[in-house]
């Protein structure tokens, strides 16, 4: 059976029936009042422990992943690698990248400050997730990338990344068609009934800009798993023209409203040449290598694997010689403004 294919993003649009937001709208669900503001709003984890900030709207009912065209199987980025050399490479450099950010001194302050709305006793921590920063780094992860918002789903649908350049670059005509996905969380929130950890992961506000400016959650995918059959996705389907490509990349200013460059995209993108890791690093590389290729765990294996990623092992740690641009006065500055723009919703259960 072949798909349908719509001749322009604008008509797949019209037929999803995306409506606008940030109007000031107020919506009523079930007798909830709410309205089509994106803001930053409290969520309680799942384990009680921290609290996300998740970014956009508040009642989402929809999330998308746009993709300039499908991939089928559609896998997490460290899935797409081929060569086992390569994963390992990979996996030292995510390990790398986030047992740095744990010396960060944003990532450090961010964890021990509590946010709590006024006159309420509840002292939680932000919910931190080193994987998800990494993703939006440019790191390999075992995440795919998800939204909340249909416009900036739209903008990774109509783009290409040009290597050469380091650009995102507007889509032409081309002989394979762009791709929307659909999904309702909900559908996932099934997942952990059964006591199984959860494949939706909210990711929204973390303490580097861009997975809230991408209103970010994520999808954990497990190694060979393909997005595409979980339960409750929906493909769409749409042909791609200059024009309307151009009109997108011109309103994210050509991504840079959704990846903008700071100091963290700059050691990102030194790591990617790093072939030097400590001990730690290679350890936890190798664990999770392991695991991916079901191999004992035994010196001659990881010297092997090592020998042929060309990857090295440092003398000793070098997280706490990291020169990190830090003002601590900013820094409480930026936490002030952030408190200002939370949004509070609370609720109580009914005990049994």
């Amino acid at each position: 059976m072949s798909k349908k294919v719509f001749d322009n993003f604008t008509r797949l649009k019209n037929y999803l029936n995306i409506q606008p937001i940030n109007t000031g709208q107020e919506i009523n669900i079930g007798g909830i009042v709410s309205d089509d503001l994106e803001h930053l709003h409290a969520m309680g984890s799942v384990s009680g422990e921290c609290i996300h900030l998740m970014s956009g709207v508040e009642f989402s009912i929809n999330e998308y992943r746009g993709q300039n065209q499908e991939f089928t199987p559609c896998l997490s980025s460290l899935d797409r690698i081929t060569k086992d050399h390569e994963l390992f490479s990979a996996l030292c450099r995510s390990e790398y990248f986030e047992q740095a950010l744990t010396h960060h001194p944003v990532i450090k302050n961010a964890q021990s400050y509590r946010f709590s709305p006024d006159r309420i006793d509840l002292h939680l921590p932000l919910c931190i997730n080193l994987q998800a920063i990494g993703q939006h780094y440019g790191l390999e992860t075992e995440y795919l990338d998800i939204t909340n918002n249909f416009s900036v789903a739209s903008f990774f649908a109509t783009q290409r990344w040009n290597n050469k350049t380091k650009k995102f670059e507007p889509m032409r005509a081309a002989k394979l068609p762009g791709v929307i996905y659909k999904l309702m969380p909900t559908f996932l929130l099934n997942e952990g009934l059964d006591g199984q950890p959860l494949s939706y992961v909210p990711v929204g506000w973390q303490p580097f800009p861009r997975p809230e400016k991408q209103r970010a959650n994520a999808i954990h995918l497990n190694p060979g798993e393909d997005f595409i059959k979980k339960r409750g996705i929906a493909s769409f389907y749409f042909h791609h023209s200059y024009n309307q490509s151009k009109r997108i990349y011109e309103e994210f200013e050509g991504g840079e409203a959704l990846i903008p460059v700071d100091a963290l995209s700059d050691f990102a993108e030194n790591l990617m040449a790093k072939t030097c890791f400590p001990e730690s690093t290679i350890k936890k590389a190798f664990q999770r290598y392991r695991s991916r290729k079901k191999l004992p765990n035994t010196v001659r294996n990881c010297t092997h694997i090592m020998i042929e990623a060309g990857i090295t092992q440092e003398p000793k740690d070098s997280f706490e010689t990291l020169n990190w641009d830090f003002s601590k006065q900013e820094f409480e500055n930026e936490l002030q403004r952030l408190n200002k723009r939370i949004r509070w919703r609370l609720a109580s259960y009914a005990r049994s």
